[in-house]
């Protein structure tokens, strides 16, 4: 994997977003497959520099859904030829 990614990554797990989350979401179309929310106050639109928190450049390609567990995302990203499981650390409260 590339050393900046992995750079980028400890970067983004020291410094945090301040983003509390609404709850777990650990498969397609979240907990009860049914694609809501609980969470309230949530933007209807965004754009690259509107209602974002943060962002994260992949690899290459990425066509699995992100995993969302309590503080934690998780991603798998491809790099050429190999896969691999992607996760940062949301720090609460920066």
């Amino acid at each position: 994997m590339h050393r900046g990614l992995l750079f980028l990554c400890a970067w983004l797990a020291a410094q945090g977003a301040g983003v509390t989350p609404a709850g777990n979401w650990p498969q397609w179309r979240g907990p009860d497959m049914t694609g809501a929310t609980s969470a309230k106050n949530l933007p209807d639109k965004w754009s690259a520099t509107e209602n974002i928190t943060w962002k994260l450049p992949l690899p290459e390609f990425s066509g699995s859904t992100p995993i969302v567990w309590n503080d934690r995302i998780f991603l798998n990203v491809g790099d050429g030829t190999e896969l691999y499981l992607l996760w940062v650390v949301m720090k609460k409260g920066v």
